[in-house]
């Protein structure tokens, strides 16, 4: 039997190089597909929780509320969003809800301050609540509407989280995913000052 001695040609070898780089190619995809799989649910886990537990904090205090007028405090500037919930009928409670950035071990990280007014006698009875975002920004300009039927006031503060991933890539220009944001909800009476139907609260509003 004779044996083939000729090696391997030019053209035969430029086709292995070509196989060879879409497997690698194909690979590298799978393994960052998995990697933004992992980060997205390591952002659900953390964040998704802390966002429950703001909502659930806040509209705790605004369901105890008889009217409600959301507006933008005199502190809000270009680096905090400083909003003032005054009980519009009794004015014996305050809500104020900061959302801002501050740098943490060499980080800048989204935070939102919560801060309940009860003012019975002299002094106000003040409790004060923090929350630190991960893997996301938070839009400092907030959205609030109002819809008012029948002496019943609706009520929606909306807080957008813009997360880091390819789908929401943590800039206000991008497609918002609305599952991740922070929605407060009011419905009680209209106030002697009733809400605008549509205000944004921000520095940049």
């Amino acid at each position: 039997m004779k044996l083939n001695n000729r090696g391997v040609t030019l053209i035969e070898l430029i086709i292995s190089v070509v196989l060879v780089t879409i497997i690698m190619g194909f690979m590298y995809k799978l393994i960052i597909d998995a990697n933004n799989m992992q980060n997205n649910d390591s952002f659900a886990s953390k964040n998704q929780l802390k966002r429950n537990e703001i909502i659930k904090t806040i509209e705790n205090d605004l369901i105890n509320m008889y009217a409600i007028n959301v507006v933008k405090d005199s502190t809000t500037n270009a680096n905090k969003t400083v909003i003032d919930i005054m009980e519009d009928s009794e004015q014996d409670k305050e809500l104020i809800i900061t959302i801002g950035e501050e740098v943490i071990d060499g980080k800048a990280k989204s935070y939102i301050t919560y801060k309940t007014l009860t003012y019975h006698g002299v002094q106000p009875v003040e409790k004060n609540y923090k929350w630190v975002m991960e893997d996301c920004t938070l839009n400092k300009n907030v959205m609030v509407t109002s819809d008012s039927s029948n002496d019943i006031e609706t009520i929606m503060i909306t807080i957008e989280v813009y997360t880091e991933n390819d789908a929401n890539n943590n800039c206000s220009d991008c497609t918002n995913n609305v599952i991740d944001d922070i929605t407060l909800g009011f419905s009680g009476y209209i106030g002697l000052n009733a809400q605008p139907s549509s205000l944004c609260i921000g520095y940049d509003c």
